[in-house]
């Protein structure tokens, strides 16, 4: 997560603005940071948005978490292969931490620790649903996801 969240923080804290037009989004994730082609900044903001660490209303984009958290190291370099083999458990816990602004790894702890809890015969992605819905994190889209996983 915290390479998403460089990822996105990183054009609205080069514009030094709250709120970014899609293109301008785009044009500055390939153009002015030079991190991915145009198309490849279009499946990063697709995914952002679908992961809740971008929010989008019409052609405005702002961010789903607080950027000022965020301090992208000057020698960070986003891998778009990483991005795109990004699993429906990894979406689960960036809702997670965006819903109570806990750290990743302790999310991630909780969620193991339930998973052995319950004998490792529950899918983790189904106990990942559970934490979250039990810390009031937007999940609704997903679960017809986890159950098509589980179910075919």
């Amino acid at each position: 997560m915290a390479e998403m969240m460089y990822i996105v923080a990183s054009p609205f804290k080069l514009k030094g603005k709250s709120t970014l037009a899609v293109s301008e989004f785009i044009f500055t994730l390939s153009l002015d940071l030079k991190w991915f082609s145009p198309d490849q900044a279009r499946v990063v903001m697709d995914r952002a948005i679908r992961r809740g660490l971008l929010k989008q209303e019409n052609d405005s984009l702002y961010p789903g978490f607080d950027i000022d958290r965020i301090s992208v190291p000057p020698d960070f370099k986003p891998d778009f292969k990483k991005i795109i083999e990004h699993s429906v458990f990894d979406t689960i816990l960036d809702r997670i931490v965006i819903a109570t602004g806990a750290e990743r790894k302790l999310v991630a702890s909780e969620i193991n620790r339930r998973y052995e809890k319950y004998g490792e015969i529950i899918d983790i992605n189904v106990v990942a649903l559970i934490v979250a819905k039990e810390k009031d994190a937007e999940i609704a889209d997903l679960i017809e996801e986890v159950s098509a996983r589980l179910f075919g």
